[in-house]
């Protein structure tokens, strides 16, 4: 009788521990898949305006936007950067926060290095685009907008 007990508590316990890894599982999932999706609604919006004739650096030339600095070394920002490259506009630098472990054809610094002055910041992580504009208002001295509002605006 006792074993059927204890067996009975190590099956609970075995559910639940089951139950909370799938919730985990699930949590993560869920963001994962609001990241890509995320990605997913920025690019096609870029190649339907592209499509359509309408260029990203027109956006900043005609906000005067001669120099800028990328944050994101995702997909995202790499498509960005090696777009823009092939402009008038210069790609000064990329900012993320794991700069040590990602590739660019451009510098790369953390966002707690003294960062040198553009003309605007382009994120390219549209789920992370405010607190990413807080952390940076403080520190740059030029406007911070979204990759998503660069679309939208051509």
């Amino acid at each position: 009788m006792v074993f059927f007990q204890i067996l009975t508590i190590i099956a609970l316990v075995l559910c639940f521990v089951i139950i909370f890894y799938q919730s985990a599982q699930l949590r993560i999932l869920k963001s994962d898949y609001s990241k890509v999706n995320g990605y997913y609604r920025v690019l096609i919006k870029w190649l339907t305006r592209h499509l359509r004739g309408k260029r990203i650096e027109e956006y900043f030339v005609l906000n005067g936007y001669r120099t800028i600095a990328v944050y994101g070394v995702g997909e995202l920002g790499i498509a960005l950067i090696e777009y823009i490259n092939m402009t008038s506009i210069v790609v000064a630098y990329a900012i993320d926060r794991n700069a040590e472990n990602v590739y660019a054809a451009t510098d790369i610094y953390r966002p707690d290095e003294c960062l040198e002055a553009v003309d605007v910041v382009v994120v390219t992580t549209p789920n992370y685009y405010l607190e990413i504009k807080r952390e940076l208002e403080g520190k740059m001295q030029c406007p911070i907008v979204s990759i998503e509002d660069v679309i939208r605006a051509i």
